[in-house]
């Protein structure tokens, strides 16, 4: 089943856009476009449509984020959330960096001195590290998604639906986990300078 290649331009954000559907965009012409459409639809022009200019923000939003924009192209089929082949051993190592780190700076938080919290900076620093590598490891990742979704987009219309929704799920994964890897590392960044200004 080959991709959608035509939607309503009332609620296609490449029409309101005034883009070519693919799956890559040009996001110098999104900015451009934008601005000028939202310059006349803004609410605080003379003829301003506040809807019309929240539909024009809405659709900037989607188009700038790969996973939507690829979910778009794909119509109205359903996503499988099956995590990708080669996203499975990465899932295993980032997974089991974050519970360690849940582990560790719930344990820090718990110790009720300041010798039980030192005793667990080293586990701290470990952790920190495995989450280093898996964050090193995710963005590995992200150029082979970005080196796909440019392959994909040389191919286009000739990409099948199965292939963007798997895609997107990809992207989505990458943008979940990266999420959660730097929320981990933050924590456990903030806990060492904390015990180190206060030792």
């Amino acid at each position: 089943m080959m991709a959608p290649t035509h939607r309503d331009g009332k609620s296609d954000p490449f029409a309101l856009l005034e883009l070519p559907r693919r799956p890559i965009v040009d996001l110098d012409l999104l900015d451009k476009n934008f601005s000028r459409l939202a310059a006349t639809y803004h609410p605080d022009q003379q003829n301003g449509e506040a809807m019309m200019f929240q539909k024009i923000q809405e659709a900037t939003r989607l188009l700038r984020h790969p996973a939507k924009r690829l979910r778009l192209l794909a119509g109205e089929a359903t996503m499988a959330n099956n995590i990708p082949a080669a996203a499975k051993d990465l899932f295993s190592s980032i997974g089991g960096a974050l519970q360690r780190a849940t582990e560790v700076t719930t344990k820090y938080h718990a110790a009720s001195g300041p010798l039980l919290k030192a005793l667990l900076i080293k586990d701290l620093l470990a952790v920190r590290e495995e989450l280093i590598a898996a964050q090193e490891s995710l963005d590995q990742w992200l150029s082979s998604l970005d080196q796909e979704l440019q392959e994909m987009n040389l191919r286009w219309p000739q990409v099948s639906v199965e292939e963007l929704l798997s895609l997107s799920y990809a992207f989505l994964l990458e943008q979940r986990w990266d999420h959660q890897l730097r929320e981990a590392l933050f924590q456990t960044t903030m806990i060492d300078h904390f015990s180190k200004n206060h030792e």
